[in-house]
């Protein structure tokens, strides 16, 4: 700046020496000083100068702060738009960097009531035991058959499937008690009938069990030849009478025995009509099986399980 205005005032020297001097009139000597031109025109380039340099400070710091530029011209006041000042700085607490936005709910979501949790699917209730059903006339077995189809022998010695006017499974007079079981061992309430063979009966029993757990546990219910019906229960393989009734047999055909098993109700039937009741809670599931007693010949087809 220094140099800047040496330079101006050499300059100005150059031009105002070579001029002539004009005394002014005395009436105008106490408004003039003509003996120092330079000094009122240095002052005047030097305000002039000052000036541009605002000016284009000004200039640059719009350009560069994007409008955010201030330059302080004293105490007092400011050039420009708003922001940080340039030159002098004012003091002041630090302006806090803008929050981030909150984010909001939008309107739908507001409006559509409290938020609802999908609710997981509860497992479903044990499903009830099928209700049974079975039948089996031993027509599809072929004579000899033993065991035969879907049927398995617990204990004792069968003879199989024999022809005798019809398909029917044989226990031979030389055998030990025997039980032929199928079914499921789920099924709970349900009947099981049988058509026990009267010819061959001697001095035993034949018939059918329900609930069967093995052959030493189930319910049965039976015929013999003496003209009696018996209900049985068989626990750990010692045989307790429920109920027993003299009856009148046909001994030239066959008797429909049936075991009807409700709950705790036991009910022993012979040609469809109801004859021993009993109640019992040892067994609430289980098979069913075809029974004869021990060295006792016996037939037995025709079997039914209704629930």
């Amino acid at each position: 700046m220094d140099r800047f205005e040496r330079r101006l005032r050499s300059e100005l020297h150059r031009e105002f020496d070579a001029q002539d001097v004009v005394t002014p009139p005395p009436h105008r000597a106490r408004y003039g000083r003509l003996a120092r031109p330079a000094a009122r025109l240095a002052a005047l380039r030097t305000v002039t100068l000052v000036t541009a340099i605002f000016a284009v400070g000004i200039l640059v710091g719009v350009v560069y702060g994007g409008g955010r530029v201030m330059i302080s011209t004293g105490p007092g006041h400011r050039l420009g738009t708003s922001g940080i000042p340039v030159g002098t700085a004012s003091a002041g607490p630090a302006t806090p960097a803008p929050a981030a936005p909150t984010t909001r709910p939008s309107p739908s979501a507001s409006r559509s009531g409290p938020t609802v949790v999908p609710r997981r699917p509860s497992a479903l209730p044990p499903s009830a035991p099928a209700r049974p059903s079975f039948a089996d006339d031993f027509s599809a077995d072929a004579v000899g058959t033993n065991p035969p189809t879907g049927w398995s022998a617990g204990d004792g010695d069968w003879q199989g499937v024999v022809d005798d006017g019809g398909h029917v499974l044989r226990h031979g007079s030389g055998q030990a008690l025997a039980h032929m079981a199928a079914g499921s061992p789920q099924w709970s309430d349900y009947t099981v009938s049988a058509d026990v063979s009267t010819t061959l009966l001697d001095l035993g029993f034949a018939g059918v069990a329900g609930r069967y757990q093995d052959p030493g546990n189930d319910y049965e219910c039976t015929v013999g030849v003496g003209g009696e019906l018996q209900l049985w229960l068989v626990k750990g393989g010692v045989r307790s009478v429920l109920g027993a009734s003299g009856v009148a047999l046909d001994l030239s055909g066959s008797h429909t025995v049936s075991l009807e098993m409700r709950g705790s109700q036991l009910t022993c039937s012979l040609d469809g009509t109801p004859m021993l009741h009993a109640t019992d809670t040892t067994f609430s599931t289980g098979r069913i099986a075809l029974v004869a007693s021990s060295g006792e010949s016996a037939e037995l087809g025709g079997v039914r399980v209704t629930g």
